[in-house]
């Protein structure tokens, strides 16, 4: 045992059990494939870490490690066995993953909520023992309550953690949908996003006075006849009722014609070659920039 409170020593894959709070979801079989690589030739550098679990070792650090030893055929690996108490151990994996290795706002979300169930720890205490701002831990939990398509994208490294949190504030499905597709497709910074979601508000909030305007507000609302809905025995009058629909368009550099965005293709140019391009068409760039405006 050294000053660290750990020795090192070879165990038995066999002996190794998972705890049942892995922090990382999915691990890429290419990196494994890679690491194991790079075992076999020079053997593996960064002992695992583990803890005595009875009669058998629990995993500290070192999933990753473990699965490409397998892969390797190994029997044994060399391991730090720590005498650690759950609290400290479930510390030492954050740490693990969190300073060495790139992990998923996702993942580092659902394992900080588990910290917090099992350990009955507020935000706080959670972020001073990871070394973070309680914002940094408080947003990824957070991440739980995502729909689900903004979690695969998440996961899929197909967004960033800001533009998740703007996706995630739009209510209606469909709307949220279109964008995040849009956000996949063409790329968006945050702030484009964070655009795009305050005007879906003002235009749902368009939608909504135009409704109440229309009849459909309760009695005593602006813009409706407070009578209207007590005249017995007569015609109540039109029912509105009120469809987004929203097409989604670009313009044509070649033609100027609109396009429907799902079917347009996309072409990547330098600044020079689309300079020699817009000086070609009718009225030049100012035509363009007409057209994608109108």
């Amino acid at each position: 045992m050294n000053s660290l409170g750990f020795t090192i020593t070879e165990i038995p894959i066999g002996d190794i059990v998972f705890p049942d709070g892995e922090m990382r979801s999915q691990v890429s079989f290419e990196g494994l494939d890679e690491l194991s690589r790079s075992i076999r030739h020079l053997g593996l550098m960064n002992p695992i870490s583990v803890r005595p679990k009875g009669n058998k070792y629990e995993l500290i650090a070192g999933f990753r490690r473990t699965k490409a030893c397998e892969m390797c055929g190994m029997v044994a690996v060399p391991a730090r066995v720590f005498e650690s108490t759950d609290d400290i151990a479930d510390l030492q994996k954050a740490h693990e993953n969190i300073f060495r290795e790139e992990v998923s706002p996702l993942d580092e979300g659902g394992y900080f909520r588990l910290m917090l169930q099992k350990h009955n720890w507020k935000v706080e205490e959670l972020a001073l023992q990871v070394h973070k701002s309680p914002s940094y831990v408080a947003r990824r939990i957070s991440l739980g309550d995502c729909p689900d398509d903004i979690k695969e994208a998440l996961k899929d490294a197909k967004i960033n953690l800001s533009i998740a949190e703007e996706l995630t504030r739009i209510r209606d499905a469909g709307a949220r949908a279109r964008l995040l597709y849009l956000v996949i497709q063409n790329g968006a910074s945050v702030d484009v996003v964070r655009s795009w979601r305050v005007q879906y508000e003002v235009d749902a909030g368009l939608r909504a006075n135009a409704a109440t305007v229309a009849g459909g507000g309760p009695p005593g609302t602006p813009g409706v006849d407070p009578a209207r809905p007590f005249l017995a025995g007569q015609d109540p009058g039109p029912q509105f009722s009120l469809t987004e629909q929203v097409q989604q368009w670009r313009v044509c550099h070649a033609c100027l014609n609109k396009v429907d965005a799902d079917k347009a293709k996309l072409l990547v140019l330098c600044p020079e070659c689309a300079a020699i391009i817009e000086a070609k068409l009718p009225g030049g760039a100012d035509t363009l920039k007409e057209k994608a405006g109108g």
